[in-house]
């Protein structure tokens, strides 16, 4: 029964790991999409 808090803490910073990188590669993709299409700002 030990080992549950320790998932649960080791999946939420899996889940927020995940989250950042993608937030992360969004970001970049968008700067990429922008940077590809000078028309749109």
């Amino acid at each position: 029964m030990y080992t549950e808090p320790t998932q649960t803490r080791n999946s939420l910073a899996t889940s927020l790991t995940v989250n950042r990188s993608i937030k992360t590669f969004q970001m970049k993709f968008v700067q990429f999409m922008s940077i590809s299409k000078p028309g749109r700002t």
